[in-house]
C-alpha cells in the first residue's frame, strides 16, 4: 500500500482541518471522508454526474470547508460492475482516459491556485502513484492513442514533480511514471511482470555516493 495509507487511514481523524492535516489531499476519495450534508449539497452541488468529476468535488470541498473528518473506517466500497465473462475490468478508451487525464487537470489547477505546495504536493505525489500508475498498468492492452495521451500526461507531471511530490510516491510508481514518459512501453511491461511475481520494492533512499 502507498505511504500515505499509513497517515490517513490508520487513524479516525474528527474535525479536521486543511491547514492542521494537508496531508489530506494526498487521498481523495469519498468512502472515509465526512462533511456536513448542507455544506455538500448547498456550496459543492451533491456529487456530480460524471464519476470521472469526483475527485474534483472533494478537493473542493476540502478546500472550502471549515473542518471535515477523516473515518478510520472505509464508510463505503465501491465495485466496477464487470462485463460478463471479465475477471478484470477492461482499459479505459482513448477517450475515456482523455475525460480522467482533463478532470485531473481542472484538479490541479483549483489546487495549484488556491493552495501552497504543502498542500498540492500530496495530491500530485497520489495521483503519480494511483491513477496515473493504474493507467499505466494497462497500457500494454490499449491502442497507441490511449499510450500517446497517457504519454502526454506522464511528462507533464514528471515536470510537475518537486520535493513535496516525490515522498508520496512509491518507487515502482516512480519508475513507471518514468517509463511512460519516454516511451518505455516494453520495458514498462517487463518491470509491471517483475512486481506482479516478486511484490512491490520496500521503501527505499537512493544516496549519492
Amino acid at each position: 500500500h502507498p505511504a500515505w495509507t499509513a497517515i490517513t487511514d490508520e487513524l479516525g481523524r474528527p474535525a479536521q482541518t486543511l491547514g492542521e492535516f494537508p496531508l489530506a489531499m494526498g487521498d481523495t476519495i469519498a468512502t472515509n471522508r465526512v462533511f456536513r450534508r448542507k455544506f455538500w449539497n448547498a456550496d459543492i452541488g451533491g456529487f456530480p454526474d460524471s464519476a470521472d468529476a469526483e475527485t474534483f468535488a472533494i478537493v473542493r470541498a476540502t478546500l472550502q470547508a471549515r473542518q471535515f473528518d477523516f473515518l478510520r473506517t472505509i464508510s463505503c466500497v465501491q465495485h466496477t460492475r464487470l462485463a460478463p465473462g471479465r475477471l478484470v475490468p477492461a482499459p479505459l478508451t482513448a477517450d475515456e482516459l482523455a475525460s480522467r487525464i482533463t478532470w485531473h487537470h481542472t484538479t490541479w489547477r483549483l489546487l495549484h491556485d488556491a493552495a501552497d505546495p504543502a498542500t498540492w504536493g500530496p495530491w500530485l505525489g497520489s495521483l503519480i502513484d494511483g491513477d496515473l500508475g493504474d493507467f499505466a498498468a494497462d497500457a500494454h492492452r490499449t491502442d497507441d492513442l490511449y499510450r500517446e495521451r497517457l504519454q502526454e500526461a506522464a511528462q507533464e507531471c514528471l515536470a510537475l514533480a518537486d520535493d513535496t511530490v516525490w515522498p508520496h510516491v512509491r518507487v515502482e510508481r516512480k519508475l513507471c511514471l518514468w517509463l511512460v514518459a519516454n516511451r518505455q512501453w516494453a520495458d514498462l511491461e517487463q518491470l509491471l511482470h517483475h512486481f506482479g511475481i516478486y511484490g512491490s520494492m520496500p521503501r527505499t533512499e537512493v544516496r549519492e555516493g
